[in-house]
């Protein structure tokens, strides 16, 4: 963040920033959700966030139309709608949260729909992805940009556990496998799980 921001605004305040690590490792235990049946279940995904198209707005709305895909998946979307008959969008209203389970609400709200999959295809660097740590806490694995930034470094360098492709061919090409897809969602099918706040 330090270099961005110094890279966008100039070197004159290299010296004036502080960055403060604010992240702690913490513990949470969870009842794992219901292991997916190659056979009979429906595969969860949902797509966090606000509907734009550099956070893989248009690859969700490509995969939930796919006729071949969505014999083995559903498609959610949390906090926006889409207007697809193929998205389920499950509205969050933040002035109603009452005590939750995980400290968030769209963790409960994941955790709850029993969701197997989150969708965070962010195109760009992301400095910190709240919804990635809300997916996480849910025991729901990710799937990602290989340009999302922390989203993706998180994956690959921090026990997160998700998927990083590169475009939406990759994306349909994992879907497509749906038995693959299975063993990605059950091995992430624990109860216990470090993350950090």
């Amino acid at each position: 963040i330090r270099t961005l921001f110094v890279g966008f605004y100039g070197k004159e305040f290299n010296d004036k920033l502080n960055v403060i690590d604010h992240l702690k490792k913490s513990e949470i235990n969870l009842r794992p959700n219901s292991k997916i049946n190659n056979k009979k279940n429906k595969i969860k995904i949902a797509y966090l966030g606000n509907i734009d198209e550099i956070k893989g707005c248009e690859e969700f709305v490509k995969l939930a139309n796919d006729s071949r895909l969505s014999k083995h998946y559903k498609f959610y979307s949390f906090g926006s709608d889409f207007k697809n008959e193929n998205i389920n969008s499950l509205v969050i209203n933040y002035r109603e949260q009452k005590k939750t389970i995980t400290g968030s609400l769209v963790s409960d709200i994941l955790y709850k729909e029993n969701i197997n999959i989150a969708f965070l295809f962010s195109k760009v660097a992301e400095s910190y992805s709240y919804t990635m740590h809300e997916a996480e806490c849910s025991c729901v694995p990710i799937i990602t940009s290989c340009h999302s930034g922390n989203i993706s470094l998180q994956i690959k360098q921090r026990n997160i556990y998700g998927i990083c492709l590169q475009n939406y061919l990759s994306i349909y090409q994992f879907l497509s496998d749906k038995e693959k897809v299975v063993n990605f969602v059950n091995k992430n099918n624990k109860a216990t799980l470090n993350f950090m706040e």
